[in-house]
């Protein structure tokens, strides 16, 4: 009886590692804060739901992938951090840059997207607030 106690818990504390290599994130929009370059702010609840993201997280390498829909593919967030409570990253285009941080234990998803010269005439940074939730691939 013991040794099939052992086994059965050995089983188990090994399983867990085969499911975690790769994560799916789905995050919702719902809420988008605008900063004008006037010095008002903009309020909108509900977000937009094109501004809603996969993301694939392999979490043995500390790599993360955002999804494209435009094109159909994840792209690689090559500059991410990773901590306990965070993974963040940057993406500089010259004029905008881009912000992301995953909150890993609310599963929250921030990106800030900051307007450098005259990219856009009426923001000068756009905040966007996610909800997510572990999803699974669909086939």
């Amino acid at each position: 009886m013991k040794k099939l106690l052992a086994i059965v818990v050995l089983g188990l504390l090994l399983s867990g590692n085969g499911y975690a290599k790769e994560i799916y994130l789905s995050c919702d929009s719902y809420r988008v804060v605008g900063h004008y370059k006037s010095g008002g702010v903009s309020d909108e609840p509900g977000g937009d739901d094109e501004l809603d993201t996969t993301f694939k997280i392999n979490t043995d390498k500390e790599r993360i992938y955002e999804f494209n829909k435009f094109v159909n593919e994840f792209y690689e967030r090559k500059d991410a951090t990773w901590s306990e409570a965070y993974i963040q990253w940057k993406m500089d285009y010259g004029e905008t840059v881009y912000f992301g941080k995953i909150n890993r234990f609310e599963s929250t998803f921030i990106q800030e997207t900051i307007f450098i010269g005259g990219t856009n005439p009426r923001f000068k940074k756009l905040v966007s607030y996610y909800k997510c939730r572990v999803g699974k691939k669909k086939f």
